[in-house]
């Protein structure tokens, strides 16, 4: 039943996704296209004073290559294959070098999240014009919460530190089985649906993993509790290695502990 109902609302969700991914590829779509379409533009123009004809196939030679450039899933994904690209992104970051990802909320008007992973150690922030806050365990079991706007801080004992790292690390620590994969063929994005390990996260959901049809690249996460009236939606900015500095702790002489 609930298999059905993760299927069921899978398409909204990627089309939420494939929205905001679809703008990032149009832009690097855009900015990569720029130099040669103002090549053929001024090839086009120096042809046209010479010869009108010439103008005329030019220029349809520029439209068959941009049609050529804007194809679809570019990459030969197989939505019904074995293969997926959420394997491959985890294979990539998901091992000793860890991952540090920043990330735009898109339901928080676009606040910058950091997520910093290695190990049994996390760093989690969350930034915007107001506020800036961030929770860091580095494997003594306390986490500590800093609240660097109001110069407060406060920790937490961690007893299950296995569950609590699985718990912050969002792009590895709950994905369960895999539902489905879908082709925007609209936006030329790729989104694989997987359910969120119950184990870890305490209730059932879904989250999914978008990918640019054109070069594989990884560009959103959302995710969706069941009972929840939205998803959680993450534009990823940026990723690469954890950085270590990430893990060292702040200078709180001056906070307040809470």
């Amino acid at each position: 039943m609930f298999i059905k109902k993760i299927v069921s609302i899978a398409a909204a969700l990627a089309l939420a996704c494939s929205m905001f991914c679809g703008c990032e590829n149009k832009d690097s779509s855009d900015s990569s296209g720029d130099s040669s379409g103002s090549s053929v533009q001024s090839q086009s123009q120096a042809e046209s004073k010479s010869d009108a004809s010439s103008q005329g196939s030019s220029q349809a030679g520029a439209d068959s290559s941009s049609q050529e450039q804007n194809k679809t899933n570019a990459i030969g994904y197989d939505v019904k294959g074995s293969k997926r690209l959420y394997d491959s992104l985890k294979e990539t970051y998901n091992n000793k070098d860890g991952y540090k990802v920043t990330m735009v909320h898109a339901n928080t008007g676009g606040s910058t999240i950091v997520l910093n992973k290695k190990d049994n150690k996390i760093f989690s922030s969350t930034a915007n014009n107001n506020s800036k806050t961030a929770i860091l365990y580095t494997g003594d079991k306390k986490a500590t919460m800093f609240d660097f706007t109001n110069m407060k801080y406060q920790e937490q004992a961690v007893t299950d530190e296995k569950s609590f790292v699985a718990q912050k690390d969002l792009l590895f620590g709950m994905t369960g089985d895999f539902v489905q994969a879908q082709i925007d063929q609209k936006s030329d994005v790729i989104v694989e649906t997987y359910k969120v390990n119950k184990n870890v996260a305490g209730q059932d959901g879904q989250i999914g993993f978008c990918f640019k049809g054109s070069d594989g690249s990884f560009c959103e996460v959302y995710l969706l509790y069941e009972g929840a009236q939205m998803a959680e939606y993450f534009g990823v900015r940026e990723i690469g290695k954890a950085s270590d500095e990430l893990f060292k702790m702040p200078e709180i002489k001056d906070y307040k502990k809470v």
